[in-house]
């Protein structure tokens, strides 16, 4: 039901920006490529958001777009990190000397194998711990043996190959080759059968502080700074260089914070119950894959190369009265925006070079980015278990962060439902959500309540160019319809005209007075052709009588009046009613869900909306401030959750942009849409 295409101003300046889907294809990374679960039955909610990761500090494909554009990594950095500086280790930072990184915990058992990467197989290495009496055990493993290293009777023994080699002793163990000296290894050590470390030794060590009883080990290489960069698998070596080198630094001055602030493994009996580390090789600090190194890695030597030492301070950051290397936080990609780090990680406040930026890079087209929009969509029985209900019977977005912008995401959602058979309200902040629904950012850019009883499909957004004529439908898969129909300067509309239950466009073709209605979505003439109208007059359409077909109608602006029929032929208005309501813009659409359209005016200088349930005796029934609603905008009329009921939105020209609500109380959008040029006008239908 709904449905007519209207628009608050017609500002027609062109912008250089394509047509963007609303779910633009989110497959993972190929390292994480996995078949999509099957889509749930019944009552779901579509979760629709953008970005991965918590969304702090630097977006990676956004300092890859950035890189495309010839920024300098200088540049790059300083853009996510606000009033950043650089600095060099050892001149204006101190330089914490060699790293730890925590490559496995708590393990009870581990298996080690010897690879010579000499051309005649000499390698070798040489593991080592402490005794009882105060000395030192050694033994020497040749290439192509395997070291198993196990927990059992409160200590560590060591075998090689099958054969038993130390008894249960002491879990500091030492494991050490020419990873130091040598610019390129004889040897290199393979863990697990798994990932590989060619520079540097590796550390055993109990998994509780010394003196206490270890239940197992943790495995820690250690490394020079910069050959731990040449493990790190963050971004592509094929990005631009530019991009690369930011992420080299930023990587560099997030392990020196980290080194910094958690200290010494050797003396933090904190740090040796958890790793024995500076970093974990993980998300949770830095993915770091020792020498597995992948194609083009020599790109990225280089760019560890050429910004070498380099990390980046801040004046509000020391330790011990000395310059902090910073912790120069980053995530794949957001939906086009930073968060702060106080909102992304739950603390609250937030340091000035953490605060949140703009991020359009990230969602560029040439960047690529398939989890630049995202949709996950869960039942009703998920969504329940996962916030604690019983049962669930709606989703709600309460608040906004940066509400009324295009940089508008969910802050706190309630789910409504029962509990122990009472009705009871969970709420929670996006940033719990990404957890307990399993998204892949915080960043929700809207709900949809799909499935619902007695409703129907849920309206899509479609642009209409004034200039071309051409049109771009946006399909629930994120697919486009793009084809031609009409002359420049035709005014836009889209109903179902013959009660297929599929909408079809139409045009008003204002100085003659003709509408001009298609039966399908493309190319062609028109199959309708109707005399209705003086030039003055503005289309609508709308089922005015319930009989599931809709038809055409005008509002005249200099009588303040509608004139409205009931089928698509030409003749006189079957109904015509002034609606004295203080509005300019006319709107169409079933705001009670009774089966019928009614009609309503929007006054863009007040920004109030106000509707009427009836055709017979019009008054207002619904009377809406539309807070946030800019100079410019283009009101829209449609379903955008399926539940029978019509509501309104908003086209901003200024950012492409449609802001739609599901209810007239609602404080923000419930979807952010960006979609199209900024000279469009704004049509809703369903088009499948």
């Amino acid at each position: 039901m709904k449905r007519l295409v209207v628009w608050l101003a017609v500002g027609l300046a062109v912008v250089a920006s394509g047509v963007v889907g609303l779910t633009m294809a989110h497959a993972p990374t190929p390292a994480h490529a996995q078949q999509p679960p099957p889509e749930p039955e019944g009552i779901t909610y579509a979760i629709h958001g953008g970005g991965w990761g918590h969304g702090t500090g630097m977006s990676q494909f956004g300092a890859y777009g950035m890189g495309l554009e010839g920024r300098t990594w200088t540049q790059i950095l300083g853009w996510y990190f606000t009033n950043i500086d650089t600095g060099q280790l050892g001149v204006d930072v101190p330089d914490p000397g060699v790293l730890w990184v925590g490559l496995s915990q708590h393990r009870s058992s581990a298996v080690f194998d010897v690879q010579a990467t000499a051309p005649d197989g000499s390698g070798y290495v040489v593991i080592s711990r402490p005794t009882p009496d105060g000395g030192t055990e050694q033994v020497t493993i040749l290439n192509k043996n395997s070291v198993v290293i196990s927990f059992s009777d409160g200590g560590c023994a060591l075998s090689i190959g099958t054969q038993p080699w130390w008894g249960p002793g002491s879990c500091a163990l030492d494991v050490t080759w020419d990873g130091w000296t040598a610019i390129d290894p004889t040897t290199k050590i393979v863990i697990d059968g798994d990932r590989t470390y060619t520079y540097g030794d590796l550390r055993i060590r109990p998994n509780k502080p010394i003196g206490t009883s270890p239940t197992g080990f943790h495995i820690t290489h250690v490394v020079d700074l910069e050959r731990y960069l040449w493990g790190l698998a963050e971004v592509p070596y094929s990005w631009a260089p530019s991009t690369l080198e930011a992420q080299a630094v930023a990587g560099r001055s997030y392990a020196v914070n980290k080194m910094t602030l958690r200290g010494h493994p050797d003396s933090s009996t904190i740090q040796q119950s958890l790793c024995w580390c500076h970093v974990y090789n993980t998300t949770r600090d830095q993915v770091y894959i020792g020498t597995n190194f992948r194609v083009g890695v020599e790109t990225w030597k280089q760019a560890v190369a050429s910004t070498e030492s380099m990390v980046m301070t801040h004046e509000s950051e020391v330790f011990n009265n000395d310059p902090l290397a910073v912790a120069t936080f980053y995530s794949s990609s957001t939906f086009g925006h930073t968060e702060d780090s106080g909102v992304a990680f739950g603390s609250g406040s937030t340091p000035e070079y953490l605060k949140g930026v703009p991020d359009p890079w990230s969602i560029a087209p040439t960047v690529n980015n398939r989890n630049a929009r995202w949709t996950k969509t869960l039942s009703e029985d998920a969504i329940a278990n996962a916030v604690g209900l019983e049962s669930l019977s709606d989703v709600r977005i309460d608040s906004y962060r940066r509400a009324g912008t295009e940089y508008q995401t969910a802050k706190q959602v309630s789910f409504i439902g029962l509990i122990n058979g009472e009705p009871a309200t969970r709420s929670f902040d996006s940033r719990e959500l990404r957890s307990k629904l399993g998204l892949l950012s915080m960043q929700i850019v809207g709900i949809e309540k799909q499935g619902v009883v007695g409703g129907g499909a849920a309206d899509a957004i479609a642009g209409h160019d004034p200039v071309t004529g051409l049109w771009h439908l946006l399909r629930p898969d994120g697919s486009v319809n793009s084809f031609y129909y009409g002359d420049p300067g035709d005014r836009p509309m889209a109903c179902d005209w013959d009660g297929s239950g599929t909408d079809t466009v139409g045009l008003y073709r204002q100085h003659t007075g003709f509408l001009y209605l298609r039966q399908t979505n493309d190319f062609g003439v028109a199959d309708i052709s109707i005399f209705y109208g003086i030039p003055e007059d503005q289309p609508m359409c709308g089922d005015w009588n319930g009989d599931g077909i809709e038809t055409i109608g005008i509002y005249r602006p200099s009588e303040r009046r509608f004139y409205l029929r009931n089928t698509n032929t030409q003749g006189f208005a079957d109904m015509d009613l002034v609606f004295n309501a203080d509005g300019t813009v006319p709107l169409a659409g079933d705001w009670d869900g009774d089966g019928k359209d009614t009609v309503g005016l929007f006054n863009p200088t007040t920004e109030m909306l106000y509707l009427t349930n009836s055709l017979q005796t019009p008054t207002i029934d619904i009377s809406f401030h539309y807070e946030g609603a800019n100079p410019g905008d283009r009101i829209v009329a449609g379903d955008w959750d399926g539940d029978g009921v019509d509501s309104i939105g908003v086209f901003r020209p200024s950012n492409a942009t449609f802001y739609l609500r599901d209810t007239y109380t609602q404080p923000g959008a419930n979807h952010t849409i960006k979609f199209g040029l900024d000279r469009y006008n704004p049509v809703s239908g369903a088009w499948d």
